[in-house]
């Protein structure tokens, strides 16, 4: 999970309050958790396919019709 404060690990849920019990990934404190609301993670596949979505290049470029810039040259 992506969290406000970094990556961690779902360590327990609580459906009543709509809260997540989150192990981080600390280097100093393998152990230490935090608390956030459900609406406040990410899950991690879903920001990497973001995030490769972001980074491949437009299937319009080819034929001329993107303007998105991914290019690296515009059609003015």
């Amino acid at each position: 999970m992506i969290t406000p404060k970094g990556e961690g690990k779902v360590v327990d849920i609580m459906p009543m309050s709509n809260k997540v019990v989150v192990q981080l990934d600390n280097e100093e404190n393998k152990y230490l958790t935090a608390t956030f609301e459900r609406e406040e993670l990410q899950p991690w596949d879903e920001l990497e396919t973001l995030r490769r979505k972001a980074a491949a290049p437009c299937d319009r470029h080819e034929g001329g019709g993107c303007t998105c810039g991914k290019s690296g040259n515009r059609n003015s």
